[in-house]
């Protein structure tokens, strides 16, 4: 089956089908906090382990997620995890990746172990960030608070400093388009403060998944997902955190528009321009090109 298919509407089945997968989604994430409190007691003796336990258990239910349940009821299919020897575990740094779907985080989570995330304090008092930030390596950031980004900041350095990786979204919000949004010092002031290298990761769905885009909450086929991590990259002698995010971000940019070449995001300009051509996930459907041998995931 490819991403590009003459059928201009979503069938009856694909939404079934998505209606499953969204239910999933939050099903797991209520049983997460559910089963939390009992484990907690059972466990509380050896904090280490409580930890441990904790995070296997929530990055192995974003594996099946991301990459059994979704996929096995045809919302889509990875057909590229790359890069992921560039780094370790147990070497620490700052990892950045494009945020253009909700997804983002289940979709790299799974595939990088002892890595903390950085998360806007809007979605940390939900109650699943919230007990993913008072029980995991999730630190809560306000960017318009000078105390919270003073705070965030020395808990980033911590955990650095122990080892510890953390997984940043630069753009600070989903972009509402094709076009990435400038990227927050944040991260590579992080980098440059801990002396650790900046991994670009490169997130792309060659149809609108959870994003901005009206209409993508329900694909109407399914698509392709690539996740690609780059080489690490390193701050030249003298350069500012904010020369630093440009050159990284110029970096993903050059990879989304390889891989946008084919799909609907190449038709997409400015989240503006999105909001006014696509209203529908018919919409969607219509603006894809009919073939995309490159794409083509049978």
């Amino acid at each position: 089956m490819s991403d590009h298919v003459p059928d201009r509407h979503p069938s009856l089945w694909l939404l079934l089908r998505a209606i499953l997968g969204y239910s999933f989604y939050f099903a797991s994430s209520f049983a997460f906090i559910g089963a939390l409190p009992p484990l907690l007691l059972f466990l509380g003796w050896n904090r280490s382990w409580r930890q441990w336990f904790i995070e296997e258990m929530f990055r192995l239910s974003s594996y099946f997620l991301s990459r059994v349940y979704l996929p096995f009821l045809g919302i889509y299919r990875v057909v590229e995890e790359s890069g992921f020897q560039h780094t370790s575990p147990s070497q620490p740094a700052v990892i950045v990746a494009n945020h253009r779907s909700r997804m983002d985080a289940p979709f790299l989570l799974p595939v990088l172990k002892k890595t903390g995330v950085v998360i806007k304090s809007n979605y940390a008092r939900r109650p699943f960030y919230a007990t993913l930030v008072k029980h995991l390596n999730f630190i809560s950031v306000d960017p318009s608070s000078l105390n919270s980004l003073t705070e965030s900041m020395k808990q980033c350095k911590a955990l650095l400093h122990n080892g510890t990786r953390l997984l940043v979204f630069p753009e600070g919000t989903r972009a509402g388009g094709n076009r990435m949004g400038e990227f927050k010092d944040l991260a590579f002031r992080m980098a440059i403060d801990a002396d650790v290298p900046i991994i670009p990761v490169v997130i792309h769905t060659t149809l609108p998944f959870m994003t901005k885009v009206r209409g993508s909450i329900f694909p109407p086929h399914r698509f392709s997902v690539t996740i690609r991590m780059l080489p690490p990259v390193h701050r030249t002698a003298g350069e500012r955190a904010g020369e630093y995010a440009a050159r990284v971000r110029k970096l993903i940019e050059e990879h989304l528009r390889e891989l946008d070449k084919g799909t609907v995001w190449e038709t997409l300009g400015s989240a503006a321009d999105t909001s006014r051509k696509l209203r529908t996930a018919k919409d969607i459907a219509a603006a894809t090109p009919l073939s995309s041998p490159a794409k083509d995931i049978s």
